[in-house]
This record gives structure tokens, sequence and C-alpha cells, in this order.
């Protein structure tokens, strides 16, 4: 809320980001809790490390965070995402099922509010887009862009963003 008030006060842009961890309930059904665990603190840290000192991330579910990045447009919000990106590419996190080596992935969504726009039907929005998202096999993250235009004609009108 603080920074759609400095949005519609000051016009200083920002996005906020999601980020899941992919098919993590099945993940965590087939190694032990503690293995679990220490992916989503690898996976936390990353989101972390990804963002610059005045942007903000929270844990939002098990396996779920949101990212507010500060005075970053739409285009600013996706270099902020692939920052995640490299640092997962490079950091190759594995786990083990069934004696098979899975890399660990995100799938991630941005949104860059207007003034007026309602920040939980953002988020909203950016929780349908990424249950939406098909995944190339084998990336560890993914993301895609839709304008408000483009969520008003999907949805005939029937959604607010």
């Amino acid at each position: 809320d603080v920074e759609m008030e400095r949005l519609s006060r000051e016009g200083f842009p920002f996005c906020l980001g999601l980020a899941r961890i992919d098919n993590f309930d099945a993940i965590s059904k087939k190694i032990n809790d503690e293995q679990a665990e220490e992916i989503i603190k690898e996976v936390a840290g990353m989101v972390l490390q990804s963002l610059r000192s005045y942007d903000e991330a929270f844990r939002v579910s098990r396996d779920h965070f949101i990212m507010c990045l500060k005075q970053s447009d739409l285009v600013g919000g996706q270099k902020g995402l692939e920052r995640l990106r490299d640092l997962m590419e490079d950091a190759q996190m594995k786990f083990n099922i069934d004696g098979k080596e899975k890399l660990v992935s995100l799938s991630c969504c941005v949104a860059a509010p207007l003034p007026g726009d309602d920040v939980n039907d953002l988020i909203d929005n950016l929780y349908v887009d990424l249950d939406k998202q098909i995944k190339d096999e084998g990336s560890v993250l993914a993301y895609q862009e839709m304008s408000p235009l483009e969520r008003f004609m999907k949805t005939d009108g029937k959604d607010k963003g």
C-alpha cells in the first residue's frame, strides 16, 4: 500500500513479482521434510540475493514468494526476475526422486501497477497468471507479461485487473 501511495502521489513506479517453486507439493511428498526445507531456504536466499538493497521480498506460502521491486517499470521488473533466473541457473539446485536427479525450478509473473489499481487484485491476477503458465521442461524460471488491456480482452471484461 505504501508503494501504491508513492505511485499515486509522486509517480514512482514499482513492480510486484510472484515466484513459485514448481511442483513443490509433489516434490515434498517424495523427499523428507529436511530436504524440502533446504530447498525453500536456498530459493529464499536466491530471491533475496536477486533484489536490490531497497527492494523487498516475502514468503507468502510454503512455495510462493512475492517481491516488491521499487522504482522499477515493467522492464525493470523483468530485469529483477532475470537476475533471479541467472542465480537459479548458476546454482543448478537438484533433488533426487526415485533415483533421478531433477532441477529445482521456478515460475514467475510480474506486474507494474497503475495509479488507482488495487494491490490485492494485482496479487490475485499474478496468482491466476502463474497457474496458467506453461513452462518449458528444463528451464529454471518462466514469466510472462500481460497488459491490463490484454487481461481485459482474455476475460471478456469480467476481470477487474
